[in-house]
């Protein structure tokens, strides 16, 4: 449905025009090292929202900003770490959990910030 509507378009010409934009479920992240591009980025995309019929909740909308969280990850220039409550979650997590469960964890927090998941290797022993 997205990729057929006008949001779906002006999010595909906005990510081709060099400005990375992120989609995980209903987030949506644009990433430039230029605040007037992230601002003109979303006012495209903003725009395309209202043609096509789907709703942005102002209350939800963030930046443009130096770091953000989104995803439970705080994300900033050249870095992302997972949010404190949620690794505190994961070593809770860990601390009984199958070999799977650990496996899948480590490996999920290893792939955004490898010494987040040398801390919980550490303080499940």
């Amino acid at each position: 449905m997205l990729d057929h509507s006008a949001l779906g378009a002006a999010i595909a010409c906005v990510n081709n025009a060099v400005w990375p934009v992120s989609i995980y479920v209903d987030d949506i992240i644009v990433s430039s090292h230029d605040v007037a591009t992230v601002d003109h980025a979303l006012s495209e995309i903003r725009a395309a929202a209202d043609a096509s019929g789907f709703v942005i909740n102002d209350a939800k909308s963030d930046g443009p900003a130096a770091e953000l969280t989104a995803f439970n990850i705080h994300i900033g220039s050249r870095r992302m770490e997972i949010a404190a409550d949620r690794m505190v979650e994961f070593l809770e997590n860990i601390q009984g959990g199958s070999d799977e469960q650990v496996a899948g964890i480590l490996n999920y927090v290893g792939s955004v910030n490898e010494g987040q998941r040398e801390l919980l290797v550490a303080g499940r022993d």
